[in-house]
């Protein structure tokens, strides 16, 4: 009986706080709940998921977690960006031994939803892949999300409104392209002219209708030029930032001419001013409640995310020049062109 079930839920929830223990005998019950066809019972079970959660049983409920994620719908909207939300959290907040383990949650999350979920939520994942400890499995992941992206034979494992996984694979390959290329597991796959042709294909994607992804194409485009040696594949990148010189969004239009400066400096100068990114701090936690994914429920939160934009400011304080520091070449470059910022 779909009352008694909920009615069950909503009292395990009132309890779980003073009794965790007795609600955690009812685990079967909670996972069962997550396939339910009700959606106020799944929402609840949800809630209880997250509630129960602890080291003890942290890989088995995740795993419960992505397998539900991987069979919502459109209906589940709410539901999805709450999932996510938390388990991005809770990846963080506990201590995961195998740290692929841990970011191939997230990676397979992107898979299965990255549609549905907000920018807040791709940063903390970014975020999140910045900060590994272990950069060989960061990297075997990488290459592994690169593997669907780029061969076009596994194209249709991803959907064309996945915006999520396709902004998380341009900011990799932006970073990480020069240990990409450095020891390729397929050269014929991963190659300076196969990451810059996927970048110009996701240029001429999100063109005109994803002005967020955007941002990310003109940052990798600019880093990755800075990482490769093709003049054809330089060449092409540079035409990516060029085409936006003059674009109707404002922001996108600064930047694409501050870039464009940036790019034809020398390769030292470039060297100091896209280094790798430095570890970022995570925003504000914030509770979020299912339904309350927008704006409402985000109005306090800090998006430090923005920084995943950014050209590294952060490292320009750990790097010196023979001369002058990075900000002092920003500042050269930009006040003969009266623009300022280079972010």
């Amino acid at each position: 009986e779909n009352n008694t079930k909920y009615v069950a839920l909503n009292t395990l929830l009132k309890v779980v706080d003073q009794e965790p223990a007795a609600v955690q005998r009812h685990r079967r019950f909670i996972s069962k709940c997550l396939r339910d066809p009700d959606i106020s019972i799944r929402k609840r079970a949800l809630e209880l998921s997250f509630a129960i959660l602890d080291e003890g049983n942290l890989v088995e409920l995740v795993n419960e977690l992505t397998a539900f994620l991987g069979k919502a719908t459109d209906d589940d909207e709410n539901l999805i960006v709450f999932t996510v939300e938390n388990l991005v959290k809770v990846l963080d907040t506990y201590s995961v031994a195998d740290e692929k383990w841990k970011l191939g949650v997230l990676f397979q999350s992107l898979k299965l939803v990255g549609t549905y979920l907000t920018s807040e939520i791709i940063g903390d994942i970014l975020i999140a892949i910045n900060n590994a400890e272990n950069s060989s499995q960061r990297r075997d992941l990488i290459v592994d999300m690169l593997r669907i992206s780029l061969d076009s034979s596994k194209n249709f494992e991803i959907s064309e409104e996945n915006s999520g996984w396709s902004i998380v694979a341009i900011w990799c390959i932006g970073e990480y392209a020069d240990d990409l290329l450095e020891t390729p597991v397929d050269r014929n796959l991963i190659s300076e002219f196969s990451l810059t042709k996927f970048l110009c294909t996701q240029e001429e994607k999100f063109n005109t209708n994803d002005k967020k992804s955007l941002h990310y194409i003109l940052t990798a485009s600019l880093k990755l030029s800075s990482k490769i040696t093709d003049n054809g594949c330089i060449e092409s990148l540079r035409q990516i930032i060029l085409n936006h010189t003059k674009d109707p969004d404002l922001m996108i239009q600064n930047k694409s001419v501050q870039y464009e400066i940036i790019f034809r400096q020398s390769k030292s100068v470039k060297k100091v001013l896209l280094d790798t990114m430095p570890k970022f701090e995570k925003r504000n936690p914030v509770e979020i409640e299912i339904g309350s994914s927008s704006k409402t429920a985000r109005a306090n939160i800090t998006d430090t995310s923005s920084g995943l934009l950014d050209l590294g400011a952060e490292n320009e304080k750990n790097h010196e020049s023979t001369t002058k520091t990075p900000a002092d070449l920003l500042a050269d470059l930009f006040s003969s062109t009266g623009i300022s910022g280079a972010g």
